[in-house]
């Protein structure tokens, strides 16, 4: 492990000093071309940046990042830092989708109130677009011209109250770069960033991120992936946007403070062509990579023969799977699909990772080892007991992929979330966790701080611990998880994880798009009754010897046999049109709240709705 620096500030100033001239970051385009920065044009850029920030008084205060160029992202993110502002990551408006990124981003700026504004030409010029073609209900979104400021751009506009500031214009500045030196940089327990959570299960959450923080999660990344961050050699590349915590940390954060090599190509580029991911590895012999389940799912159904020839895996050791349900199938799939371009499932590293815990909390295994997974019985999970399949042959079988362990200095709790009581061994409960990378609580908001970050175990009190809201268990020594229990549905005595009904349709039907369904509980009169929701693959339907009207019925019948429940409704809805976060993440509430509202895009429901109540979901008459 390289040396410990109190901050990203030391040792971005440490490195340019010692190798000026080391490339850290590469950036790719949609055209092929690179562009690269190194650790002295880093510093410099960063004082810059700092300088303009410091003129406008930005110091302790928050400070929107929207941008699109990922370059323009990296060097706004550190002038934020050098400048003893606040920086906000925020994803940019996206002109296809107007009304979606404004609602986002009108929460998140309402919530941060930021005196500044952060921008690239690209994304202020689609900001001030979107804005300009939005009806009444975004009327209280304006951008105002600043009548009395002499600056003819350079923050003279203002938006929700904050001024604008377009990087591309910030001119270098050399005589600012000698005031930006680390003895006055921030301390351990200086605020560092607001990490806005995805809103996957309520309104996104401004997570305050210490400098003190960043330093220790980053250390326990490079602790539990097996990352050996000293090597010369080591090369991260990245998709992920770099406004969510799986993107800054691993592709922003974490070459600064280790030095290793950052290659990062834009998020669009990869989900147009997700074959351009593993073709950017192997051209760059990269080491490390991590993403969400549904981009290995992605690759896997999206790569051609005639692409994987050729193409070299051999070199990637660390690959992480995180950020949603880990599905043994894919890891599993994946690996054979590249096996012959040398990829080896050892390579996988599943994880547990949360903005609250800056990113990583648990990844550990063997090195060398397939990630490790159990088989258990999905009828002893509804009754919140773990017994493996094997001692109970006539069970339906669910398996579960282990997270792996923490490192030091963090700790893991499984505890029963009503009385505070430590769970046993192989005994569900929610998972908690202990440790420097836990962040100081969410802007704004102390009840739900206290509420998130207050537990208190009942046999070890004075000492308090994050609660995940994340349910798992603990067996020897790996860390498993089943389900969130805000979204876990109680059906007639049973308790059923929604990632259970929604793998089970998904891998038995083709014709529904992997990671694009929903399922989730309405009230009825006697008890709570099941929706199931999904997107349709029209390619696949097209192919296959099912009509709609089947498949619908097939689903159904399906997660009646396998559940033993009758679903309520089965609703197959149009492709790309299943509420999801930013990151991807299906947003199941939303998607309750769509659906009681008649605002899905239904091609099909079974049974067939013949009248619809407005504010009561689709019905059926008897």
């Amino acid at each position: 492990m390289n040396q410990s620096f109190p901050s990203l500030l030391h040792a971005l100033y440490a490195h340019a000093e010692t190798k000026s001239d080391r490339v850290v970051f590469t950036f790719l385009t949609d055209t092929g071309r690179q562009t690269h920065l190194t650790f002295g044009e880093l510093r410099n850029r960063t004082a810059d940046i700092a300088a303009q920030l410091t003129g406008l008084q930005c110091r302790g205060e928050r400070v929107l990042l929207l941008f699109t160029s990922e370059h323009a992202f990296v060097t706004g993110f550190y002038g934020c830092m050098a400048a003893g502002a606040i920086p906000v990551p925020v994803c940019p408006v996206n002109p296809n989708r107007p009304r979606l990124s404004l609602r986002a981003l009108r929460h998140i700026a309402g919530d941060a109130a930021p005196l500044t504004v952060l921008g690239d030409t690209q994304s202020l010029t689609d900001l001030r677009s979107v804005i300009r073609g939005m009806d009444q209900n975004f009327q209280d979104l304006r951008i105002d011209r600043i009548a009395e400021d002499k600056s003819p751009s350079l923050g003279a506009d203002v938006f929700m109250g904050a001024k604008l500031v377009n990087t591309d214009e910030i001119e270098e500045n050399r005589e600012s770069r000698g005031q930006f030196l680390p003895s006055a940089f921030p301390r351990a327990d200086d605020l560092a960033y607001l990490q806005y959570t995805s809103g996957s299960v309520s309104q996104p959450k401004g997570v305050m991120v210490s400098h003190g923080n960043i330093i220790a999660n980053l250390e326990l990344g490079a602790d539990i992936v097996g990352l050996d961050a000293d090597e010369a050699d080591t090369v991260a590349v990245g998709w992920v946007p770099l406004f969510h915590d799986l993107g800054l940390v691993c592709y922003v954060l974490g070459p600064v403070l280790f030095g290793y090599h950052s290659i990062l190509m834009p998020p669009m580029l990869f989900m147009l062509r997700p074959v351009l991911w593993l073709q950017t590895i192997a051209k760059f012999r990269g080491t490390y990579s991590a993403a969400p389940n549904f981009a290995y799912e992605l690759c896997i159904k999206l790569t051609k023969p005639e692409q994987k020839a050729g193409l070299d895996l051999s070199s990637w050791r660390v690959a992480g799977n995180g950020g949603e349900l880990v599905r043994k199938s894919t890891l599993e799939r994946f690996a054979a699909a590249f096996k012959n371009c040398g990829f080896h499932i050892n390579a996988f590293y599943p994880t547990l990772g949360l903005a609250e815990s800056v990113l990583f909390a648990a990844a550990a295994k063997d090195p060398g080892q397939p990630p490790v997974s159990l088989c258990l019985s999905r009828q002893s999970l509804e009754k919140n007991r773990v017994t493996f399949a094997a001692e109970d042959p006539d069970a339906a079988v669910r398996e579960v992929v282990s997270c792996g362990r923490t490192g030091s200095h963090h700790e893991i709790a499984i505890v029963d979330p009503v009385n505070g009581r430590r769970c046993e061994s192989g005994e569900p409960g929610e998972i908690w966790l202990r440790g420097p990378s836990i962040a100081q609580g969410y802007w704004n908001r102390a009840a739900e701080s206290r509420q998130t970050f207050g537990g208190e175990l009942a046999d070890r009190s004075g000492q308090t611990f994050l609660r995940t809201g994340d349910m798992g268990f603990l067996y020897e020594g790996q860390l498993y998880i089943v389900g969130r229990y805000k979204e876990m549905i109680i059906c007639r005595g049973k308790n059923i994880f929604p990632q259970d009904i929604e793998t089970f349709a998904e891998e038995s039907h083709p014709e529904l798009r992997p990671g694009c369904s929903a399922s989730f509980s309405v009230g009825a009169a006697d008890e709570e009754r099941i929706v199931f929701v999904a997107e349709v693959d029209p390619g696949k339907l097209a192919a296959g010897s099912r009509s709609l009207p089947e498949l619908a019925k097939s689903v159904w019948e399906g997660i009646f046999r396998h559940h033993e429940i009758k679903p309520e409704r089965v609703v197959l809805i149009k492709p790309a049109m299943l509420p999801k976060t930013t990151s991807n993440k299906v947003q199941r509430g939303q998607c309750r709240e769509q659906y009681l509202l008649n605002k899905l895009a239904i091609l099909l429901c079974y049974p067939q709705d013949t009248t619809v109540v407005h504010g009561a979901g689709p019905t059926t008459q008897a």
